[in-house]
């Protein structure tokens, strides 16, 4: 993955400086992409682990 950094535009016409000069940061369109594939990604992998689990408890530890 690509890293990607959040973008801040300087708000249009204000002349004062300090740290309320800008607009609210926010990452980019693809960091948020990318975000969200995760999410739906570690998900999927929760449940793999989980029928993983499942089978070695009733397969591989039976008594």
């Amino acid at each position: 993955m690509t890293n990607h950094k959040a973008s801040c535009k300087k708000a249009e016409g204000t002349i004062a400086t300090g740290l309320d000069d800008g607009t609210t940061a926010r990452p980019t369109d693809s960091a948020v992409g990318n975000y969200w594939l995760l999410r739906t990604r570690i998900a999927e992998s929760k449940q793999m682990i989980k029928g993983l689990q499942s089978y070695i408890n009733t397969e591989c530890l039976q008594e």
